[in-house]
């Protein structure tokens, strides 16, 4: 190693050569020190000189947080607390409107099939019994506003009549 050789006596030369190198680096780096250091500690006078504003934006920030979660947020989360019972109500109105709806079906078919055997009409009587009792079995899925529910009894209804 240099340092065993530097020690033997060996290789002076190399051993003064790197000290040399060693004084001009440090002299080098000391300069470049010296010429960036106002530079250096303006910018950091800057720095310090922002703390103020910087201060005053936090300051703002945050009460702008406390007034987006204190008054904002409570009245989003009534919002959204009517807007759930809203929705709710509405898809008990439909299901009420498709039973209802096919309660009248099955009347409106009983009352036909009344006035049929009145009539002495037994295959017409029958027919209406028969679709009366479909629709008394239906599903209550089928009854609600699904596509091919409640608009296909009607629709067969309404065939037969």
């Amino acid at each position: 190693t240099v340092a065993a050789a530097i020690e033997r006596g060996l290789d002076r030369e190399l051993h003064n050569e790197l000290v040399k190198q060693g004084k001009e680096s440090a002299n080098v780096i000391g300069q470049i020190c010296r010429d960036h250091s106002d530079a250096f500690l303006g910018s950091v006078g800057r720095v310090v000189a922002l703390g103020g504003p910087c201060g005053e934006i936090r300051g703002s920030i945050e009460e702008a947080n406390r007034e987006l979660q204190t008054n904002t947020g409570g009245a989003m989360l009534s919002a959204a607390t009517c807007l759930e019972a809203a929705r709710n109500a509405d898809a008990r109105a439909r299901t009420m409107h498709g039973m209802v709806t096919a309660c009248r079906r099955v009347a409106v078919l009983l009352e036909r099939a009344r006035r049929q055997a009145a009539l002495c009409r037994p295959r017409g009587a029958l027919d209406a019994v028969d679709e009366a009792r479909t629709c008394l079995t239906a599903p209550v899925s089928s009854l609600l506003f699904i596509p091919g529910g409640l608009d296909n009894l009607v629709n067969v209804a309404a065939y037969n009549t």
